[in-house]
């Protein structure tokens, strides 16, 4: 892998393609992302030369593994949106919201989700009413692992559930 950077946008070198993304115009938030299936091909913009995503504003290339692309969604710190494409077929095969971190390994994606627990005091090792009333919400999250061949998802039961701000 290499990684070429300018002041519009990267162009990121794999063993059999070459992603090139390019900041959205009249500074809107996120970028473009063009996928050429070769590791030779140029870093110039030349959709001619591959596929973009179809993402939508605020979408960033966050990687790859083996035939996965993904792009991350969002402009908040916290709660964002991860988009998989299957890059045989072009298409988004998951879609979630998660917060970070997220992890991929072994054909898995794990990040912590939002369930549906109401945070409260006995059951949130950080809930302070001070940052409640400063506008931020405690949040019970859940970790999640997500099969990269199925696109199935499970709760990890292993892992504790944790307690978060969120705004």
């Amino acid at each position: 892998v290499s990684v070429l950077t300018s002041d519009t946008g990267k162009c990121i070198r794999y063993k059999a393609i070459t992603i090139v993304t390019k900041s959205n115009q009249e500074g809107a938030a996120g970028e473009q992302i063009l996928v050429k299936e070769s590791s030779t091909a140029g870093c110039g913009w030349q959709p001619d030369q591959g596929w973009i995503t179809d993402s939508g504003q605020a979408s960033y290339f966050i990687g790859k593994s083996e035939s996965n692309l993904f792009v991350d969604q969002g402009t908040a710190p916290g709660y964002r949106s991860i988009l998989i494409y299957d890059m045989h077929n072009r298409q988004i095969k998951y879609r979630d919201g998660y917060f970070p971190p997220i992890e991929i390994k072994n054909r898995e994606l794990k990040y912590w989700q939002s369930t549906a627990i109401t945070a409260v005091e006995s059951n949130c090792s950080i809930y302070n009413s001070e940052t409640i009333a400063s506008g931020l919400t405690p949040q019970i999250q859940r970790y999640v692992m997500v099969n990269l061949l199925s696109y199935q998802t499970k709760a990890i039961e292993s892992t504790a559930l944790r307690c978060s701000y969120i705004q």
